[in-house]
């Protein structure tokens, strides 16, 4: 049967031959660091201006109902004209929210600023609720342009975020401040990347895909290997149960053979001394004699029976102690296998993680360049659309200046021969 010792030898042996090779030749967290901190262009500068906004408009509807619930906490900060605008956009929202008829808010919709009466445009090919509904998604557009044209124009959005922050009353963020969130700081990792950092964020994809495979394989082999070793450490276990069950029941079977024998040379002897006293006196001496014997043979079979009985007790102990040694030898073994088996699996657990951020980010950025690279399409398409039609007016436009050019010597030529006839009328007279 085969040892622990044996069995490790070429575990360790495989598993160094099989991980040496694989080295982190590369930092997985800078594909998240460009190079540069700035933004270099003047478009990609508006374009986060732009996000910047819609994040803080954003931010700022979802603090109206915080605001108007805690109306005291924004007296010195909000005007109570903005606050008015708040406290209409509201009733706005809740009579929309309620499915409230446009007539019971028409006091709330007379006082919207620069809002027209946008009854007067409903479509009669659509239902009166379908309108109504058109009709207040159009007042609450217009009710929310006001408001956030108000706050922001007096530049209260630190102030109001800096009140709610202070009294935990920020309101959690919807998933679709976190897309937001998320798609401009994506925009501007986009804008910071440069094409050298696209180039080295593949060649680190190929390298993690590469150790990938191959640590894929190491567990793949390692798992087999303690496969392999826990079915042989079973198999050994249960060839020394078996040991050790016939041992104890071959102990159980001397100890019953001799209370056996025991209660039957009772009973002989005592038959025998019954029978021998009932026949004379004089056969008790010999009967006495042969009851010495049978105690002497019986204190001797006692003797050779616990002697058995104590090189099987240990035998038996010698057993059990071996195996306890190989068990504790092999648990040690077997835990420091498991240990380097989580730490193989925690590698690539985390590196499976990486792999799949990677690929995420790399599907939204090939998907940017497919779009970059349509519109240049479309603009040299255009452009060459242009030069093509320059090429056809400068053409038709020499086509039209020769032709006048030969009109004008064609009609100087007419007006010469009409000359000439004149004079030479004027002379024949």
């Amino acid at each position: 049967m085969m040892s622990s010792s044996s069995l490790a030898a070429p575990l360790n042996k495989t598993r160094t031959a099989d991980v040496k090779p694989i080295r982190l030749q590369l930092d997985p967290m800078r594909l998240h660091e460009p190079a540069r901190s700035k933004l270099s262009t003047v478009e990609t500068q508006r374009i986060m201006v732009v996000f910047d906004d819609l994040v803080q408009k954003m931010e700022l509807i979802e603090m109206l109902p915080v605001i108007v619930s805690h109306a005291d906490l924004f007296k010195n900060i909000i005007d109570t004209e903005t606050m008015n605008e708040i406290y209409r956009h509201e009733e706005l929202k809740q009579a929309y929210e309620t499915n409230s008829s446009i007539r019971t808010i028409s006091n709330i919709i007379e006082k919207l600023p620069q809002l027209e009466n946008y009854t007067r445009r409903f479509d009669k090919s659509l239902s009166y609720n379908a309108n109504e509904k058109i009709a207040y998604h159009y007042y609450i557009q217009q009710s929310i342009r006001n408001v956030l044209r108000r706050l922001l124009q007096h530049n209260r959005f630190d102030a109001v975020k800096h009140i709610l922050k202070n009294n935990n009353l920020l309101p959690p963020p919807k998933d679709l401040m976190r897309v937001l969130k998320m798609l401009r700081d994506s925009a501007m990792e986009r804008f910071l990347t440069t094409p050298l950092e696209e180039r080295e964020k593949v060649d680190q994809m190929k390298n993690l895909s590469i150790r990938l495979s191959s640590n894929e394989a190491v567990i793949a082999k390692l798992e087999k290997e303690l496969n392999d070793a826990v079915a042989e450490r079973d198999a050994e276990i249960k060839a020394r149960n078996d040991e050790i069950r016939k041992i104890q029941s071959d102990l159980n079977n001397v100890e019953r053979n001799q209370q056996e024998m025991l209660k039957r040379i009772r009973m002989e002897t005592e038959s025998a001394e019954v029978s021998e006293t009932k026949n004379s006196e004089g056969r008790r001496h010999k009967l006495q004699m042969d009851i010495n014997a049978c105690r002497q043979k019986l204190q001797e079979q006692q003797q050779k029976n616990k002697k058995t009985e104590s090189d099987l007790r240990k035998e038996k102990w010698r057993q059990e102690t071996g195996l306890e040694t190989w068990l504790t030898k092999y648990d040690n073994e077997m835990r420091q296998k498991q240990d380097e088996y989580d730490e193989i699996e925690t590698a690539y657990t985390e590196e499976k993680r990486l792999l799949i951020e990677l690929e995420e980010r790399f599907e939204k950025l090939k998907e940017e360049y497919d779009k970059i690279m349509a519109e240049r399409d479309d603009e040299e398409k255009r452009l060459a659309m242009e030069k093509a039609l320059r090429e056809r007016r400068w053409r038709a436009a020499g086509h039209i200046q020769r032709f006048w050019l030969g009109y004008k010597v064609r009609k100087g030529l007419k007006a010469k021969k009409k000359k000439k006839g004149k004079k030479s009328g004027k002379s024949k007279k």
